[in-house]
Order: C-alpha cells, then sequence, then structure tokens
C-alpha cells in the first residue's frame, strides 16, 4: 500500500485528490490543512469519486506518515518552502509534486533545490500543459520539421498573467527543448490588480521574452475585454512548422501546420482530478512522470521572479525581497 500526501485541500489540492483517488495502486492518502473549510470541501469531493482507499483529513502536519511515497504540495507559494521543510524534517519523501508560482523570493529556490538534492527528494512541479496530448504532438512537429529558432504569441483577457505565465513560458521551453534566458516588463500595465487570493496581487499588459536558443515570446493578458478572445489564444511558428491553439474552457481548437499536411482537431483540457491518478501511477510505475523536473522549473522561476521583483518594487516604490505572486 502506498502513502500518500496532500497539503493543502483549497479549490486545487481537493481536485488533486479527486485524482489520486482514480489511482490503480492502494493507497493510504493524508489530506492535510489547517482550515476546516478547506479540509470540507477536501472530504465532499472525495465522495464524488468512487474508489477502495482510505483518507485520512487533518489539520496538522504532525498525523502522516514518516515514509510517503508521494507528496503534493498544494498551498499558496508565501508558505510552500517552510512547508516543504517542515514535512521533510518529519518524514521520508520518495517522489514530490509542487504547485506554481514554486516560491515568492529567490532565495527559497535555492534553500530548497539544496534540501531536496541532500534528501534524495525527486520532485517535479505541475506545469501540466507539456502532458497534454495535443502540445506533446506540436512538440514533435517543431522538433521534425523546424530548423531556425521560433516565435510565439500567447493572448487573452484577465487570465492571471503573474501567477500563470510561467505555464506558457514551460510550454515554450517544452516546445523549443530551451529555457528562460531573459525577459522585458515594459509591456506591463502600471497598476496592480488585487487577486482573488488574500495577500496576491495580480498584473495586466504584455511580457516579453528570449529563450537561450534565441527564440522568442509575448504573453499578454489585456485589462479590456473588448475585441479580446475570452480564453488564451497561443500562436506559435518557425520556418518549417506552425500551430494556433485557442484554449477556452475545457476545449482547445489546435491546428498544426507542417511542410507535410494540416491539421485541425478540437481537444479536450483535461481537468487536475483527471490527471493527478496518472501521475501517480507513472511515479510509482517508473519513478517518474512527465512534468517539468525541478531543476529545470528553477531556472524559468528564477528569471521570472527576479524579473517581476523588480517591476513590482519599481511600480509601488518598495524594496521588498519578493513579489506577491502565487
Amino acid at each position: 500500500m502506498k502513502n500518500t500526501l496532500i497539503i493543502g485541500a483549497g479549490q486545487l489540492g481537493s481536485r488533486h485528490l479527486q485524482g489520486l483517488l482514480t489511482s490503480k495502486y492502494n493507497q493510504k492518502v493524508y489530506v492535510v490543512d489547517p482550515s476546516s473549510e478547506s479540509l470540507s470541501v477536501a472530504k465532499q469531493r472525495a465522495t464524488e469519486v468512487s474508489h477502495n482507499h482510505e483518507v485520512f483529513f487533518s489539520s496538522k502536519l504532525s498525523d502522516i506518515e514518516d515514509n510517503i511515497d508521494l507528496a503534493i504540495i498544494a498551498t499558496n507559494s508565501k508558505v510552500r518552502a517552510s512547508l516543504i521543510k517542515d514535512l521533510l524534517s518529519i518524514a521520508k519523501v520518495n517522489f514530490l509534486i509542487l504547485e506554481k508560482v514554486l516560491f515568492p523570493s529567490l532565495k527559497e529556490y535555492d534553500d530548497v533545490n539544496q534540501l531536496l538534492s541532500k534528501r534524495n527528494v525527486k520532485t517535479w512541479v505541475n506545469h501540466p500543459r507539456r502532458i497534454y496530448s495535443h502540445y506533446q504532438s506540436i512538440s514533435e512537429d517543431f522538433s521534425r520539421f523546424s530548423k531556425d529558432t521560433s516565435s510565439y504569441i500567447a493572448s487573452g483577457c484577465n487570465w492571471g498573467l503573474g501567477s500563470n505565465a510561467l505555464h506558457l513560458i514551460d510550454l515554450f521551453s517544452f516546445i523549443e527543448k530551451s529555457m528562460l534566458d531573459s525577459l522585458v516588463l515594459e509591456g506591463l500595465d502600471n497598476q496592480l490588480i488585487q487577486s482573488k487570493r488574500s495577500g496576491y496581487v495580480e498584473f495586466t499588459g504584455t511580457i516579453r521574452g528570449i529563450l537561450r536558443n534565441g527564440s522568442i515570446f509575448s504573453i499578454a493578458s489585456s485589462a479590456k475585454k473588448v475585441d479580446c478572445y475570452p480564453g488564451i489564444r497561443v500562436f506559435g511558428c518557425s520556418t518549417g512548422s506552425y500551430f494556433v491553439a485557442e484554449e477556452k474552457g475545457a476545449e482547445c481548437l489546435v491546428i498544426r501546420k507542417t511542410n507535410e499536411d494540416e491539421i485541425t482537431q478540437v481537444c479536450q483540457i483535461p481537468f487536475q482530478s483527471s490527471l493527478s491518478g496518472l501521475l501517480a501511477d507513472q511515479l510509482f510505475d517508473t519513478e517518474s512522470c512527465k512534468l517539468t523536473t525541478y531543476e529545470e522549473a528553477m531556472v524559468n522561476h528564477v528569471v521570472f521572479i527576479d524579473s517581476m521583483i523588480e517591476f513590482h518594487n519599481k511600480l509601488t516604490n518598495q524594496n521588498l525581497n519578493y513579489c506577491p505572486i502565487t
């Protein structure tokens, strides 16, 4: 029997729970959150899945087993690093999946990296677009047909640029097999938007960046809803291939064009509740999964967070060592 753990039982954590309950492996699933309200949400959502696993809910991390096969940390970014340290001080963890944005301050990336390495914890970051089948096909197209560097554009309305841009940067990194080199934030709007999560902010406008292989991208979240796509539209092109992916709700319209043919398809965007069980099975079967490794994600996150701290401080006339995004 596998011991699995979810820290953070809110909207996302409860979906991870539903996913774990679909795993083919028998599990003791521990769900930890100091909020009784969040635990209630998780309990309710667990009843929506038919399963034979044992599920335990607690407000205290000390109630878990001291040997955890898989842990998922789905909390907000400010407490994530301290929770990783607390967890590894009381339990041996084989596999760890972290939500993004990983951490709001730069120092925490190195601190956690050293700890994970010391404790030999194999860790991934939940950037799920790279495991969607349509983006895997696009990545294969670009690998086969593209001969030069590529360009990417992603745009939509008020979709949470601060908290979600890293998902798209990771997608471009996945397709290009290259990491983030630098960002230009001059196109961001000079205003902060209060996030729906207390204590955090959001941004609108456009960020531009370049990958280490020379490929370029822009990512925009418009504050105006007029003539704006009500989802996220992603476009990528190179000399031998291009694609358009229009993400809206649970569907994605994909057009892929290469030197050989053009394919149009409507793809389903999988919910987290349908992914977490598959990821757990992959990890238990092979000791690996197709998410972004911590080492890969750390490179992109550090460049992004460093740039966002500078922009946030300039905008607010502060001198913080973190950027409050999650």
